[in-house]
């Protein structure tokens, strides 16, 4: 369960600072780098959708989203 929930916190604080990185390349940079970024992204959202389907406790794993999303936005 350790290796599984520290998988699940790495994975979910990527995609924030991800998600964070398509916003403001959205806004910022052209296009074709936002199409990248936005690909690389939803690409990885995927992983992490599949990951919230795991054996942890429901209460956990919206506690880890919670934080990740707070730490990786700061970040």
């Amino acid at each position: 369960m350790n290796e599984l929930l520290l998988t699940f916190i790495i994975l979910n604080i990527i995609n924030v600072i991800m998600q964070t990185v398509k916003s403001i390349a959205t806004l910022k940079c052209g296009k074709g780098i936002a199409a990248v970024v936005n690909a690389i992204t939803f690409a990885l959202y995927t992983v992490v959708t599949v990951y919230m389907m795991c054996e942890l406790p429901l209460i956990l794993k919206a506690i880890v989203v919670g934080l990740c999303n707070l730490i990786g936005v700061y970040i």
